[in-house]
């Protein structure tokens, strides 16, 4: 099991609560992982085949609180290929750039914080959206 402490953003943009972050493998004969966030008294866990997949689970539980965890797997322009969930069970996502293929320096951890002040971090849905517009985009 891995930690971190991460921020949880408030949606409304005027708040934010200190958190922890953990993730791991449920066990190593099996392969779910588990993301949690635990802050306030409050424990919120998801499991599922890949770490991305789970950690869209507890951000639809953070979202419904109006919440944003501030990392990565919750910005605009982060998702994971095909390959990035099956090799590596969703730890990595590419950051990707709208009319520009993804390549693998663009790669970024999830649970990673977000680096510099250039980041929106956006709801599942809107991630999602994202992800569908840029692979229909023409690429250069």
């Amino acid at each position: 099991m891995e930690t971190a402490d991460i921020v949880l953003v408030a949606t409304s943009g005027d708040g934010i609560l200190n958190g922890r972050l953990s993730w791991g493998e449920i066990s190593p004969e099996e392969d779910p992982v588990f993301v949690t966030v635990e802050f306030g008294g409050s424990r919120y866990e998801a499991v599922a085949e890949t770490y991305f997949e789970a950690l869209v689970s507890v951000r639809r539980d953070l979202e419904a609180l109006g919440f944003y965890p501030k990392c990565n797997g919750a910005l605009l322009n982060v998702y994971p290929s095909g390959m990035c969930l099956s090799m590596g069970e969703g730890r990595k996502a590419y950051r990707l750039t709208r009319g520009k293929h993804a390549l693998m320096k663009d790669l970024v951890d999830i649970f990673g914080e977000p680096e510099g002040e250039d980041f929106e971090l956006v709801t599942v849905e809107e991630q999602k959206r994202f992800f569908d517009e840029w692979i229909d985009s023409p690429k250069r």
